[in-house]
């Protein structure tokens, strides 16, 4: 006997119906069009991502709350009185209602924001200008998430004092850092650390590619998107994009059939080796935006039969895997054109060049692993740029958005290689994980040292904390001696060569004249 089931949203009876993500359907007609219907519901109800409940308050200006009649433009909060953010006790300078006169929109903030980055273009900064100023926009970010991260390790990193070796300001190739403080080494929720992690990453990348090409190989870049709505959770969409890579580098289809000597897809691509990162945006329109980029390193010389039919092939199957694993997953079906985009590097030039370019930001490494220097396109932002936002603007919708970013990601790898490239390209070069990277020794010289008790003050303090770094960098030895002295900080420096022959010098003075 067989079993029917009603269409949901035309109450047809099928034996099979497609499973969608709120029911089941007899058709991708009656599936996008249930898709539809519940898209404007969400947005006529104003609802933030699934599993987090915005407080009625949060509600955009205008809009009625979900079953009342009552306005959703809440009172003015009295002086000093904290507003109620699901169980959590926001401070009132964190504004909720986004038409207060400080709480900018997200466009317009996205404006701003590209004018500022524009006119520093134009203005011809310096290389050096413009990295110390994205260090101290990270140690501001950092100094912000303290309060709003769920992670004891996010609070302590960078400002606490690991205890070994005492804090000291170090120096290596004209760049000064800081050392002997705890740090967490997540390349989610840490722009300090992701900043570390990633540029090691992108480093690694942009040899591995820089090599491969000079070899006589070739090197596509791939980008893999799914449809997402602001109602869908994070969890479920980052587990279906990540997951959609393993479906679609899996299978006979893939692999091949050695017992009948059909070559798979990676035989006709003469596949050497890919490198894949896993990148999350968020827009206050369409929720979170996870997706995928692969570096696929192939040789033709290795590939089985014609490359470029095996490349043309390739290309047709994955927009069909990829859009019917999404679909069966019960999202929308990605476009042709967005759904994955193709894209060819070129010369042994622009490889190597790619690693040139690693401190201005460009290159393919850049493009695969630094994801804490880039921009959200149209709608969407960059999380740490989520977070600048919210500096920003006082948004409060940012801090359960973040929480379940946060959630989701913890325990997650972002950058992974195929099995046998790194060794390839690389040889016997230890890989380090990334909380080894985040707290490794970079082997700078040392320039001061202080206690823990000033290495806590100066922590505690990001602006003080990346002048110290920056007076150095443009002023030498002489100013940051002078700099320790004007703000009354005792600091034992190291032998320099207007420091005496074999002593540091201590400065705890009120004046830098008496130093």
């Amino acid at each position: 006997m067989t079993v029917t089931v009603a269409c949901e949203r035309c109450g047809r009876l099928v034996p099979q119906p497609l499973r969608g993500f709120r029911g089941r359907f007899c058709s991708r007609r009656c599936l996008k069009a249930a898709y539809a219907a519940d898209r404007r519901a969400q947005r006529a109800a104003k609802l933030g991502p699934s599993g987090v409940v915005f407080p009625a308050d949060l509600v955009r200006p205008g809009a009625e709350r979900q079953g009342r009649g009552e306005s959703a433009v809440p009172a003015p909060p009295a002086p000093g009185r904290a507003e109620k953010v699901g169980t959590e006790s926001v401070p009132s300078r964190y504004h909720a209602d986004n038409s207060s006169h400080l709480a900018l929109d997200q466009d317009l903030y996205k404006s701003r924001a590209t004018s500022v980055r524009k006119k520093n273009e134009a203005d011809g900064s310096s290389g050096d200008d413009l990295r110390q100023d994205r260090r101290r926009a990270r140690f501001e970010l950092l100094d912000a998430l303290r309060e709003w991260t769920i992670f004891d390790r996010v609070r302590k990193c960078g400002k606490i004092p690991n205890g070994v070796g005492g804090v000291a300001l170090r120096a290596k190739d004209g760049a000064a850092y800081w050392s002997g403080y705890c740090t967490c080494g997540s390349v989610w929720s840490c722009p300090v650390c992701a900043a570390v992690i990633l540029f090691a990453r992108a480093e690694e990348i942009g040899r591995i590619a820089a090599a491969h090409i000079e070899a006589g190989g070739e090197a596509w870049l791939v980008s893999l998107t799914a449809r997402h709505r602001l109602y869908h959770a994070l969890g479920a969409l980052f587990d279906a994009v990540a997951l959609g890579w393993s479906r679609l580098t899996s299978g006979r289809a893939w692999i091949g059939d050695a017992k009948r000597g059909v070559p798979g897809e990676k035989h006709r691509l003469g596949l050497v080796g890919w490198v894949r990162t896993l990148e999350v945006t968020f827009g206050f329109v369409n929720g979170f935006h996870p997706h995928l980029h692969v570096l696929l390193l192939t040789d033709p010389r290795k590939a089985v039969g014609d490359s470029a039919a095996g490349l043309a092939w390739a290309m047709g199957r994955w927009t069909k895997v990829w859009q019917k694993w999404m679909v069966d997953l019960g999202y929308e079906p990605p476009s042709d054109k967005r759904g994955i985009d193709w894209r060819k590097c070129y010369t042994a030039e622009e490889a190597a060049g790619y690693i040139t370019k690693i401190q201005e930001g460009g290159g393919l490494g850049n493009e695969m692993a630094r994801s804490d220097m880039k921009r959200g396109r149209h709608k969407t932002m960059a999380m740490f740029e989520f977070v600048e936002y919210f500096t920003q603007t006082g948004d409060a919708r940012f801090i359960p958005v973040w929480r379940e970013y946060e959630k989701v990601t913890f325990g997650r790898r972002s950058i992974t290689m195929s099995q046998g490239l790194r060794k390839l390209y690389l040889g016997d070069e230890p890989e380090k994980t990334d909380e080894e990277l985040a707290a490794q020794d970079r082997g700078g010289d040392l320039i001061a040292r202080v206690d823990n008790a000033t290495g806590l003050k100066i922590g505690s303090n990001p602006r003080l904390k990346a002048h110290l770094l920056d007076v150095f960098e443009n002023e030498g030895y002489a100013g940051l001696v002078h700099a320790f002295a004007a703000l009354h900080l005792t600091a034992e420096f190291a032998p320099s060569e207007r420091a005496l022959p074999g002593e540091g010098i201590s400065c705890s003075t009120e004046s830098p004249e008496d130093c």
